[in-house]
Formats: C-alpha cells, structure tokens, sequence
C-alpha cells in the first residue's frame, strides 16, 4: 500500500509544481521517462506526469544569487 500512496503523492506534487510554474508565467521544460528527451511546455499538459522523468526550470531568484556568486569570486579578481 505505501507503493499506491508513494505514487499518488508524487503524482500530486507534480501536478501542483506544473500549476504554479504555469500561473506564474514561467518556462518550464519536462523529460520524458521513457526517451529521456526534454521537452518544452505545451498548453495541454493532461496526465503528463505519468510519463515525467524531471522538471526543468529557470528562477530569477536562483539566478540572480549565480550572478552573485559569479561575480564576488575570488578567481575573477
């Protein structure tokens, strides 16, 4: 029974990752289990979380915080 309720959760994060990446506007791309490519999110993303390997996205907070530490490196200086 864990198996059933491990998997329905993961399916339900999931799902809840997509919506919030969607309602915020931001780009997100999936890999596909199955042929390990990465794909582009489309409009219609019915069930894909069946057939998800990964999620992929780009954060202006994560990226601002590389910038930083990019800059600030001693190896720059």
């Amino acid at each position: 029974m864990g198996n059933v309720g491990g998997a329905l959760a993961r399916r339900k994060l999931t799902r809840a990752i997509l919506s919030t990446l969607t309602i915020a506007g931001k780009k997100y791309y999936w890999q596909h289990s199955k042929t390990k490519k990465w794909i582009n999110m489309t409009s219609n993303d019915t069930e894909i979380e069946l057939s998800l390997r990964g999620i992929s996205w780009e954060s202006t907070l994560a990226r601002l915080c590389t910038d930083l530490q990019f800059e600030s490196s001693p190896s720059q200086e």
